[in-house]
């Protein structure tokens, strides 16, 4: 039997797909701890279930359009499941988007760092009843 033969059972309509499901297996928030050359290491908060972990993400893993926010401390969001298409076919999926830095006028940050320390001295003071938030 030839490779051809083999194959003719089998072969599928590769310009046709249409997604019969999604599935999402994990998602997690992400906040990048450390860079190096080749990777990066992360913390990630499950948004499925009650679990903080830590890995290393290499960067060729990322989307050329989020390469350059890849920094100490930026976010993003990493989904990882299957997509069902109308074939059966199952594909696996992992999909890691970062989120753009927030641009803030010096009057801004100033007036952030302002409230974050009054917060902290109400707390240490056990006053979490003065706290609101505008």
């Amino acid at each position: 039997m030839t490779h051809r033969e083999r194959d003719q059972g089998t072969s599928h309509d590769r310009s046709s797909f249409s997604i019969e499901e999604v599935v999402i297996e994990q998602h997690w928030r992400g906040t990048v701890d450390e860079v190096r050359d080749d990777e990066f290491s992360v913390v990630l908060t499950s948004q499925l279930e009650d679990a903080e972990e830590f890995t290393t993400i290499y960067k060729s893993q990322i989307s050329e359009k989020d390469q350059p926010l890849i920094a100490e401390n930026a976010s993003f969001e990493w989904i990882v499941g299957y997509i069902d298409d109308a074939s059966g076919r199952r594909i696996g999926v992992s999909v890691i988007e970062f989120a753009p830095p927030i641009a803030l006028t010096e009057e801004e940050r100033l007036e952030a760092m302002k409230s974050g320390a009054e917060m902290s001295e109400a707390l240490k003071a056990g006053q979490s009843d003065r706290l609101t938030l505008d």
